[in-house]
């Protein structure tokens, strides 16, 4: 789910919905859209809104979803996880590593430096950095737009995270537990107090 204009977007089995009036009401937002698409994650800068849609690539809308046009180039795996928006660069969480744009979806890079393939879950911004949650890794941080990552799992119990959110300077992500970190993912420490289940994801609500 995400918000561009006066509109909220959802992402569902069924393409992309939106509403106006602070959902009263939703209508199909699916012009450009195949019959089945099935919409895992969105993202929204500057206007622009984009859909990560399962199997295909990534969506994207230059008039608050009135129309689509499905972005891959570059895209060698188009299971898209997550998509996060970090100054002028759009970043793509994948079934196999993470991938980049900046040229508002147009065109897409493999970001390898640092990360392997592992199944990105969820992306994470914080200031100028960007946090990815993998299955199998562990978080990983870039501090220079994707060029490069760094895994970050001092503290974790697990590296099969599932999903990871951003307060101001303070990460939280899940793994075996809830952890929390200040310094950027460099020691995370459990934050288990009263959850007494295992987290499977993490959602910040924006101002």
């Amino acid at each position: 789910m995400t918000a561009a204009g006066q509109f909220v977007f959802a992402g569902t089995k069924h393409g992309v919905f939106r509403t106006s009036n602070n959902g009263q009401s939703w209508s199909q937002a699916n012009n450009g859209f195949t019959a089945h698409s099935d919409v895992f994650a969105m993202g929204a800068s500057n206007n622009i809104v984009y859909a990560g849609i399962w199997g295909q690539g990534v969506g994207v809308s230059t008039d608050f979803g009135n129309t689509w046009i499905i972005r891959y180039n570059g895209l060698a795996n188009n299971y898209i996880n997550d998509i996060e928006v970090l100054g002028s660069t759009v970043y793509a969480g994948t079934e196999a590593g993470i991938y980049k744009s900046t040229d508002n979806g147009g065109n897409w890079i493999f970001t390898t430096t640092g990360i392997q393939s592992y199944s990105i879950r969820k992306l994470a911004v914080s200031g100028s950095n960007i946090f990815a949650a993998s299955y199998g890794g562990g978080v990983f941080v870039s501090t220079n737009n994707g060029n490069n990552w760094s895994e970050v799992n001092n503290g974790l119990g697990s590296t099969y995270t599932s999903s990871i959110a951003a307060v101001g300077s303070v990460i939280f992500t899940s793994s075996d537990g809830m952890y929390k970190s200040t310094n950027n993912g460099a020691n995370w420490v459990l934050a288990n107090n009263g959850l007494f289940v295992r987290p499977t994801t993490v959602l910040r609500i924006e101002d």
